[in-house]
């Protein structure tokens, strides 16, 4: 049994659903619209935000350069009035800068208004996209719907990479500032320079055997010294000792295999296990180069 209330509502109800598709969408129009305009607005904002923090980064970056001159100047002999202009510039560009300094927080106030507002746009653009799909409305083509998705899984991507990016540098460089690494880049010098000062064969051999791609293996005739088979042979050996290189098989005689990397990354990762192949490899090719050079 129905009461006049809810039979009174359900025909209100009947007649909403029968109204024309035409003003549903002159709806969805003005909510486009107002998007828009929010957007400009935001865009615009943020440019205005973007000029006055570059405007107070150089105004900041003067006003220490020219407290800097001063100070300079006053170390010599200046005259009265070149004093007085300098540091009427300096009292100016500080009330400049303590302008720009209560502008700044306002534009803090403001960014954070306008972030508010992008959540709003966006939570507009949801609603709008739901309330089409619901209506059987094509507001979007499907294709831009499916460019947007793509984009919006790229920028993620991109997030994640920059983070690994930022983290992969941090790890680099604490592994090449590390006062142990450092120090034990130094034992490595001194080990080739060393080998190489044990007359002209030592440095030409071991030129010749860092040059070779780690992958191939080399017979001691194979490398062009200027030198005996017997000599590279001996001095080969000496660098096996040391840990540079590898000793495998050749057609059925002895060979061997450039492991400078290997050699750097078994010592450094004793002091830091942590250590990126990115500082390995710096590391690797700066003692090559100290011995290529």
């Amino acid at each position: 049994i129905e009461t006049p209330d809810l039979a009174k509502a359900v025909k209100e109800l009947t007649n909403l659903l029968k109204q024309p598709p035409q003003k549903i969408e002159k709806t969805e129009g003005e909510f486009a619209s107002q998007l828009k305009a929010y957007e400009e607005r935001i865009s615009e904002l943020e440019k205005s935000l973007k000029r006055e923090k570059q405007r107070r980064l150089e105004l900041t970056a003067e006003n220490e350069a020219l407290k800097s001159e001063i100070s300079n100047l006053k170390a010599r002999i200046l005259t009265s009035e070149e004093r007085l202009k300098y540091e009427a510039r300096i009292k100016a560009l500080e009330s400049e800068v303590s302008s720009l300094k209560e502008q700044l927080e306002e534009a803090a106030e403001l960014e954070a208004t306008l972030e508010r507002m992008r959540e709003l746009v966006e939570s507009w653009k949801g609603l709008i996209l739901e309330t089409g799909n619901i209506l059987g409305l094509e507001l979007i083509p499907d294709d831009i719907q499916a460019l947007m998705q793509e984009r919006d899984e790229l920028r993620r991507k991109l997030e994640v990479y920059e983070r690994e990016e930022a983290l992969k540098n941090e790890l680099v460089r604490q592994t090449l500032t590390d006062p142990a690494v450092k120090s034990w880049i130094r034992d490595a010098e001194n080990i080739l320079q060393q080998f190489c000062m044990r007359g002209q064969a030592g440095e030409a051999i071991l030129k010749a055997a860092l040059r070779m791609d780690p992958e191939v293996s080399f017979l001691p005739e194979e490398i062009e010294t200027g030198y005996t088979q017997a000599t590279n042979l001996n001095y080969l050996n000496a660098l096996v000792s040391r840990g540079l290189l590898w000793e495998t098989r050749k057609n059925g005689r002895k060979a061997f295999r450039n492991r400078l990397y290997q050699w750097v990354a078994e010592n450094v990762r004793k002091i830091r296990p942590s250590a990126p192949d990115e500082a390995v490899s710096r590391i690797a090719e700066h003692l090559k180069g100290l011995v290529l050079r």
